[in-house]
């Protein structure tokens, strides 16, 4: 396990000591499958702070992941995540289908998933994960990216947003 991997776990774990938590972090996994041509991503939020921060954009009254969620919850959010997660391939912005979310085990945060198609032998991608930094200033931002034998791991926040893997 690299030192990130490491941190990351152990951070992530500390979390999990009560409903509250102090640490702000998120995590998305992305993957390009080459049989399938698509990126397949992952991503896990929190959900006071994915509602936090969608209220202080005028979205407010979702009630994610309870019996009271807002019809409209599942566009709010895939509209609220394409502007603050982005995958440019050789250049150009990939378009994500939102293809749902699930609720974690611990009921604190969802699990959003997105796919694109129709991505071809990428030479380049470059990642751009903004989600919460404008809420919370010690936001953090992990990001696993997966490829065949290629890994790489970034780990963004208010400074560095962007990382760009070479295939």
């Amino acid at each position: 396990m690299t030192h990130l991997g490491f941190l990351f776990c152990f951070l992530w774990g500390s979390l999990h000591t009560g409903q509250a938590h102090e640490l702000h972090l998120s995590k998305a996994l992305v993957n390009y499958n080459r049989d399938a041509q698509a990126l397949e991503v992952s991503l896990q939020i929190f959900i006071d702070d994915l509602e936090l921060a969608m209220k202080a954009e005028g979205i407010d009254g979702l009630h994610i992941a309870t019996t009271k969620e807002s019809a409209d919850a599942d566009q709010e959010i895939a509209s609220y995540l394409e502007h603050y997660f982005a995958v440019f391939v050789d250049g150009n912005r990939v378009p994500f289908s939102f293809l749902g979310k699930e609720t974690s085990e611990d009921l604190m945060a969802i699990w959003c998933y997105l796919e694109a198609e129709d991505i071809a032998r990428p030479a380049q991608l470059e990642i751009t994960y903004r989600l919460l930094l404008d809420v919370y200033d010690d936001q953090k931002n992990v990001v696993t990216f997966m490829a065949d034998s290629t890994r790489e791991f970034f780990l963004f926040d208010q400074k560095e947003f962007t990382g760009i893997i070479d295939l």
